[in-house]
């Protein structure tokens, strides 16, 4: 096979981006281990990079194929609209990403067990009762 394979010159883009991949299937990974610790802030989180990923994944299949079939329907504009349309979803996945980032989270005083859970208000911690 030639590289001027469809299939293989998508590859080709993907891997040529897999840094960035490689970075989004770890904050996913991060995600899903903080999540007892703040589910919505991980819950966001998780949402954007997994929309980040796919779209890195799906997007230059999207570009190598669609504007063929694109021309052969006569649409002008259709690297635009695509442009478009990619920068959008992007846009939307990055703000909620920053919204994960910056959303407040409880903060909780107390004890943390050994399990990284805080332990109940009145657990008592040794200390004699009077």
């Amino acid at each position: 096979m030639s590289f001027t394979d469809p299939i293989l010159e998508v590859m080709r883009w993907i891997l040529a981006t897999s840094p960035l991949l490689l970075v989004y299937v770890l904050g996913i990974i991060v995600a899903v281990k903080r999540y007892r610790l703040h589910p919505r802030v991980s819950t966001l989180t998780l949402f954007a990079l997994v929309g980040l990923l796919l779209l890195s994944v799906i997007m230059p299949f999207v570009y190598r194929f669609v504007p063929g079939y694109l021309i052969s329907l006569q649409i002008a504009g259709d690297l635009d609209i695509l442009s478009f349309l990619h920068s959008l979803a992007h846009a939307v996945l990055f703000v909620l990403l920053l919204f994960a980032v910056f959303s407040g989270r409880s903060q909780r005083l107390g004890i943390r067990g050994a399990d990284g859970q805080y332990l109940p208000p009145d657990f008592h911690t040794g200390e004699e009762q009077k």
